[in-house]
């Protein structure tokens, strides 16, 4: 029976760990339009990964790096030899870091607008990523009720055993 205690206490404190690594990741936003690399990395409380590393490379040629740093705000913007597929990764405090593939911009509307505006939306989309949701919650209470009843099963099972042994 202690097994069983044990058990769900490391189950409990494994998923409240997790929990704790994940809130507070690392995000990035970025885009190539023309031959500028530009963009924003933050944490997921939203504050501006301040003085980070920037790396960039095109995809295939991890030896040819490109380098920079993020400004206060946690934007940066890198100039890059040529248009292609390139991957950005930053690297933050405490061991954080994210990568992510570059998406194009086309050069067809106002480069500060365009920008701008996509920088905001992929923000927008992060803050719901990271929501937490009711059914989020209800899922949490489900799953902690599911393994008290778990418990009580077999404490019941137990006691039902011990009273058919003393009849």
């Amino acid at each position: 029976m202690k097994s069983i205690y044990l058990f769900v206490a490391l189950l409990i404190n494994g998923v409240l760990l997790a929990t704790t690594a994940q809130a507070h990741s690392m995000h990035v936003v970025a885009q190539l339009e023309g031959n500028v690399i530009s963009g924003q990395s933050y944490y997921s409380d939203m504050s501006p990964a301040k003085d980070t590393y920037v790396g960039i490379y095109l995809k295939g040629h991890q030896d040819d790096e490109i380098s920079g740093k993020t400004d206060d705000k946690g934007y940066f913007k890198i100039d890059v030899p040529a248009t292609g597929e390139y991957v950005l990764y930053v690297e933050g405090d405490e061991g954080h870091k994210v990568e992510t593939d570059v998406p194009v911009i086309s050069a067809t509307s106002s480069s500060s607008d365009s920008s701008s505006g996509y920088i905001q939306i992929r923000q927008d989309i992060d803050q719901l990523k990271n929501k937490i949701y009711l059914q989020n919650i209800l899922g949490g209470v489900g799953y902690i009720v599911g393994i008290f009843g778990v418990i009580a099963f077999f404490r019941a099972r137990e006691l039902t055993k011990q009273a058919a042994k003393a009849a």
